[in-house]
């Protein structure tokens, strides 16, 4: 379950963080989807300037989406897996701590997910983005990667021995 836990946590951080900087990408490269993206990205930035109580707001959403989903996983166990995701509009699971924080939807990157799988997260914001991939380090930090399948543990291995090929650690 500990594991579990630091998936959730480090989970919840990547939609926290990507709140004070939302992306628009959905993927309509024409003149009036790019326009439509700058628009929103303009009106967003706007607004996160403007709002003195938004550190204060992701903390309680924080909070609030961290104890759901902590919830959740004692309830479903070994078979827990979550997608956290915002298409035009946030998740159900999303919006309840949006909601609890009073915190807009339009705050929400869409097209974007993080989700939760088995011993990493899963995550892509944009359009048609390639996943990047976390996988939890014993030591506490996180390889971050475009890898996956059986070899990732010969791989966390390797970054363990000092990372001779260069991975990105956070």
């Amino acid at each position: 379950m500990q594991q579990t836990n630091r998936l959730i946590e480090k989970a919840v951080d990547i939609w926290c963080n990507a709140l004070k900087k939302p992306n628009f990408d959905n993927g309509d490269k024409t003149v009036t989807g790019e326009m439509i993206n700058v628009l929103a990205s303009k009106l967003v930035e706007k607004e996160l300037v403007n709002d003195e109580e938004l550190d204060n707001k992701i903390a309680i959403f924080r909070q609030h989406l961290t104890a759901n989903l902590i919830k959740r996983s004692k309830i479903e166990g070994e078979s827990f897996w979550e997608s956290l995701s915002c298409d035009y509009n946030p998740c159900t699971i999303l919006n309840s701590a949006a909601h609890a924080a009073n915190i807009p939807a339009r705050l929400f990157s869409v097209k974007s997910s993080v989700d939760i799988e088995s011993g990493f997260l899963e995550v892509k914001f944009g359009y048609g983005c390639l996943p990047t991939l976390y996988y939890p380090l014993p030591d506490g930090r996180w390889l971050k990667a475009k890898l996956r399948g059986p070899d990732m543990e010969k791989v966390i291995s390797s970054v363990m021995d000092g990372n001779p090929l260069g991975f990105e650690i956070e």
